[in-house]
């Protein structure tokens, strides 16, 4: 979304005058092959765009020129949507090792026991038998005591 719409009301509601949708895509040459697959951003009245471009089938034409849109660097896309989904946090996603050692760090002492007893006892509503499972056993529980007579 280019900078000079990012503050004009009128772009911003017609923008959102439809459903909108965010897709994540990673692979190598994504950027590259999205946006060949979109096609061009701006129309020429007076030649055919191949029917094949995303962009020409789904667009309305009459609504500021676009109606699918792509970002060529993350930060761009943070930027599109904020500005298109502002209650959406755009905090990035971990990597798999990041996920993997905050899981190790922070979970594994208690999910492991937990989900080994799961297994085992096969409760008949395994998600409640989780979560209190959980709240039993969490190792960050406050030790209260009660105030003596």
């Amino acid at each position: 979304i280019n900078a000079e719409y990012m503050g004009n009301p009128s772009y911003h509601s017609a923008a959102l005058s439809g459903p909108c949708y965010v897709i994540v895509v990673a692979k190598t040459n994504a950027i590259a092959d999205l946006t060949k697959l979109n096609g061009e951003y701006y129309y020429d009245d007076h030649n055919y765009l191949p029917s094949s471009w995303l962009r020409n089938r789904y667009t309305d034409v009459s609504n500021y020129g676009h109606g699918i849109y792509n970002t060529e660097t993350s930060e761009d896309a943070k930027k599109a949507i904020k500005f298109l989904f502002p209650q959406i946090s755009v905090d990035s996603i971990p990597t798999n090792r990041e996920a993997r050692d905050y899981v190790y760090d922070n979970l594994k002492k208690v999910l492991v026991p937990a989900l080994t007893d799961l297994a085992k006892l096969k409760p008949e509503s395994p998600i409640q038998w989780l979560s209190q499972y959980l709240l039993e056993h969490n190792p960050n529980k406050p030790n209260i005591t009660p105030p003596g007579p």
